[in-house]
């Protein structure tokens, strides 16, 4: 069980055996630990998570924060500056009381609309 995912029910069961039998028995929660072959540190992390569930630490995608008519305004406030960059876009929307967005946000909507190209700045007017 060492340096793999573990589902949170085998984790309790884990924890739930090594309690009840060492109760029973009177030998150490530590020795049986060590029997079953889950490291000391990782058993007393899984102790302390006890009955919850498992929680990621990748990025959770925040598309559902930006309404659609927000999309739509950073997409037209694009189409009349079409010269200036997401960043400085962002803060003259800010400015304009347009919408509340990070620059990060600003060039997903751009570039998921295909407005920008990530390796080549803006799309000139002929390509488009």
């Amino acid at each position: 069980m060492n340096e793999r995912w573990v589902p949170p029910d085998t984790r309790d069961s884990v924890i739930d055996f090594v309690r009840t039998w060492s109760e029973r028995t009177e030998i150490p929660a530590a020795r049986f630990i060590t029997w079953i072959g889950v490291q000391r540190g990782k058993f007393y992390d899984w102790k302390k998570r006890y009955g919850k569930a498992n929680e990621h630490n990748a990025l959770v995608p925040r598309d559902h924060w930006l309404e659609p008519w927000e999309r739509e305004a950073i997409l037209l406030f694009q189409a009349k500056n079409p010269l200036e960059g997401y960043r400085r876009l962002t803060f003259m929307m800010l400015g304009a009381d347009i919408v509340a967005a990070s620059p990060t946000t600003v060039w997903r909507v751009l570039s998921q609309a295909g407005v920008i190209d990530c390796r080549r700045g803006p799309k000139s007017a002929s390509s488009r």
